[in-house]
């Protein structure tokens, strides 16, 4: 296509040259590899944000739970060896209505109804599901506890022993009894609805394959158990904390996973009641 310039001279619009066209492609490639993170991370924050929303409802539920009761929740009643097979259905009953998000349920008015035909009926499914869960091996995730004896972590089974062969009844965990609050982790990020706390399943396999020890390989043999139940990875490197205060954290992986092998304890602070 021609047409004339002002002097009256035609001129010709030039096409663009292979090395302008591989400039402009290159270009374009640069903008949307920069772009794409930036929206992705503005998305994870985003459930992050909703995560941290969902834990506090969980921390208020308990609070409430705790001035009704004197002490906070126990993580269930007692442990069901059986696995929900037993025959006695008052059992499976009772089991599955004291397990902490069944207890919390009550306070958070989910309005589910729920047959507990077995013990691991869940009136809060939905407000558990953490935002970032993906639907695939190791990528699901759930608002879960700390478990393990006191004062070592804020929620154990009210028994020892089985359902069917009680023993000795657990101490209450009182918030007025908890030396530091706001430095000990109450709810977090799990695979399910708990994690065992390292700080008595240490930590001494690496099943990450990173080199560095990350969970215990005693616990059981279940590939949901990487990180003894924790998902400390799941919102961009690290994981939400809730603590006895009722405050949310987010903590890198490295931050809030770091293992002291010399003393067989978690290095963060917020593992522990109190800092030392």
């Amino acid at each position: 296509m021609t047409r004339n310039n002002p002097s009256g001279t035609p001129c010709v619009r030039r096409a663009f040259t292979l090395t302008e066209a591989l400039v402009v492609f290159v270009s374009v490639i640069f903008i949307i590899s920069v772009a794409v993170p930036v929206c992705g991370d503005s998305d994870e924050n985003a459930r992050k944000v909703k995560c941290a929303a969902q834990m506090r409802q969980f921390a208020l539920a308990a609070f409430m739970y705790s001035a009704d009761n004197g002490h906070m929740p126990y993580y269930g009643w007692a442990w069901d060896p059986s696995n929900g097979t037993t025959s006695d259905r008052q059992i499976w009953e009772k089991t599955a209505k004291a397990y902490w998000y069944n207890t919390l349920g009550v306070y958070m008015q989910t309005g589910i109804e729920v047959d507990f035909d077995t013990r691991t009926s869940d009136t809060t499914p939905d407000l558990r599901r953490c935002p970032s869960s993906i639907d695939s091996p190791g990528q699901q995730c759930y608002i879960g506890v700390v478990y393990g004896s006191y004062p070592e972590a804020p929620f154990y089974y009210e028994y020892s022993g089985s359902v069917t062969n009680l023993r000795n009844r657990n101490r209450e965990v009182r918030i007025e009894d908890i030396d530091s609050p706001s430095e000990w982790i109450m709810f977090t990020d799990s695979a399910h609805s708990l994690v065992y706390t390292p700080n008595i399943w240490g930590l001494y396999m690496d099943a990450d394959g990173d080199g560095i020890v990350d969970s215990n390989n005693g616990i059981l043999s279940n590939n949901r158990l990487i990180y003894n139940g924790a998902q400390p990875k799941i919102h961009g490197g690290g994981m939400n904390v809730t603590l006895c205060d009722g405050h949310v954290e987010w903590l890198s992986y490295d931050e809030i996973w770091g293992w002291d092998a010399d003393n067989r304890r978690m290095t963060h602070q917020y593992w522990r009641q109190g800092s030392e």
